[in-house]
């Protein structure tokens, strides 16, 4: 069994096949997914003596969904927003008024960072 056949046997799929002459395969009744509204469950599992507890694993919530993520800024891209050299921004780097990170030979600076010091100008 392949890789991505294992995948959809976990999602309850049925496996499909990619010769027209072969016979289309049909879900097992151990993988089916019952279509239509489902009754509500709670959100706390029961354990084997009848106790509630909550669901293990991550859980997010809405909030946490809707932070849009911001890529880090290049040393020229911010060069290019406070109108000033690179070189400039370079120094402020060094100088420790702006905090940066490397990828490589590669200087980036955070999205947060800069509106820090941006704020703090």
């Amino acid at each position: 069994m392949s890789f991505h056949d294992k995948m959809l046997s976990r999602k309850g799929r049925p496996r499909t096949t990619l010769h027209p002459d072969a016979p289309p395969s049909k879900p097992s009744p151990a993988n089916h997914v019952p279509s239509g509204p489902q009754p509500a469950t709670s959100a706390l599992a029961a354990t084997s003596d009848g106790q509630k507890q909550p669901p293990r694993g991550p859980t997010t919530t809405a909030a946490a969904d809707a932070l849009p993520i911001i890529p880090p800024f290049t040393v020229k891209a911010i060069a290019e927003r406070r109108q000033c050299s690179d070189g400039a921004v370079r120094r402020l780097i060094q100088d420790g008024e702006l905090r940066s990170f490397r990828i490589g030979d590669l200087i980036r600076v955070a999205a947060d960072e800069v509106a820090r010091f941006e704020c703090r100008r």
